[in-house]
């Protein structure tokens, strides 16, 4: 699968339609090829997270709470940030 296909999955598109709104041959992009590509970038960005907040508890579970807590806290903070916009898309 090349890039424009694992992309396109992640916005609920095809690979086709990715790659004629990249080009520029859509002149006028339908509300739905955006909001695809906002849910697939709120998603990628959620699985992001997702990894810094295991990798945050896996060292918070060798190391200790102390140095990471304000890590731990962006982490927080982003992950309720993208709850908040995955909201937002939803209700559109």
């Amino acid at each position: 699968m090349n890039a424009y296909d694992k992309v396109a999955d992640l916005c609920s598109l095809s690979g086709r339609q990715l790659r004629r709104f990249l080009s520029g041959d859509l002149k006028d992009p339908s509300f739905r090829l955006l909001s695809g590509i906002q849910g697939g970038w709120i998603k990628f960005w959620k699985a992001e997270v997702g990894r810094l907040q295991t990798v945050v508890a896996d060292y918070e579970e060798r190391y200790g709470s102390d140095h990471l807590i304000d890590i731990k806290a962006e982490a927080e903070a982003l992950a309720k940030r993208l709850e908040i916009a995955e909201k937002q898309t939803k209700g559109r």
